[in-house]
């Protein structure tokens, strides 16, 4: 950028901008994924310089309203950061009052957020059951060919290739079963939650559609062919195993719709640059 970024005559610079288009990109392209939209790199550029001008708003209003703390509470939080294994150099101290000082002008700008109550739990919890639904239960078919001793590896290996044949040529899955299982009566293994099985199993169930088959797997005890017979979706977690955390999300987003609010406010009224170069890209979707 041949120009930079700067908020009421503070400078952020082409470094700054550079690490948070890099800390924001995991969680960018996971948004365009999620939406089948095409990757851009300019509007990636545009919304990691919104994040820097939202912050450096919040840090100048910070700095303008809230006393900076005292020496005594300041090593307190240090001492709080080392205990957490950060290593902060003696001109950090600043940066770590700042925060200071920004983290108490969050609390006052969100203390007067009305409480939740349990009729928006409760109606939150309604129109969003599928939300708190435990995982998905599949049901699950194998031809196996076990592997007791190492000798019987090759014989194991050449039979569940030989399975895998007979499946291709359009051999029903239960009939290769009972011609090439171990054990046929242990073809269904009824309905599992990807977190029950092997890795190895989830491995090769994962993606599978009702009807599909994987290709041949080995685990530690022996050659597999999968198939996935039904799928079920996860029962709802009960509204009082979710109560907890229902009242954290609810507040979270009251809190953010605030700060929100203010930020727009803020922005009302400050000078910002932003260089051409960058405002012309799409604009942040704050929808998602």
């Amino acid at each position: 950028m041949s120009e930079s970024v700067s908020v009421n005559g503070d400078v952020i610079s082409p470094d700054e901008v550079r690490a948070e288009v890099e800390r924001l990109r995991p969680s960018y392209m996971d948004y365009a994924q999620r939406n089948g939209v095409e990757a851009d790199e300019g509007q990636l550029l545009l919304w990691s310089c919104e994040n820097l001008i939202e912050l450096a708003l919040i840090r100048q209003s910070a700095l303008s309203r809230i006393d900076e703390p005292s020496a005594s509470d300041v090593e307190a939080q240090l001492e709080v950061m080392r205990a957490e294994g950060y290593e902060l150099a003696p001109e950090e101290t600043a940066r770590v009052i700042d925060e200071m000082r920004i983290e108490r002008l969050l609390k006052e700008i969100s203390a007067d957020i009305p409480q939740t109550t349990s009729e928006e739990l409760r109606e939150f919890y309604t129109q969003n059951t599928d939300d708190f639904r435990g995982d998905r239960q599949i049901r699950v078919g194998q031809i196996c060919k076990a592997v007791p001793a190492p000798q019987d590896q090759h014989i194991a290996r050449m039979t569940i290739l030989d399975a895998e044949k007979a499946l291709e040529s359009g051999e029903a899955f239960d009939d290769v079963a009972k011609r090439f299982s171990d054990d046929p009566t242990r073809a269904d293994l009824g309905f599992v939650e990807p977190g029950a099985m092997g890795a190895e199993f989830a491995q090769a169930v994962s993606g599978l559609g009702v009807g599909e088959r994987s290709e041949a797997f080995v685990t530690a005890y022996g050659y597999h062919i999968a198939s996935v017979l039904e799928v079920r979706a996860g029962k709802p977690s009960p509204f009082q195993d979710v109560k907890e955390r229902l009242l954290q999300h609810l507040t979270a987003v009251k809190e953010n719709q605030v700060v929100e609010q203010y930020v727009d406010g803020l922005r009302a009224s400050a000078e910002i640059f932003l260089p051409t170069s960058i405002s012309d890209s799409p604009a942040k979707d704050t929808t998602d």
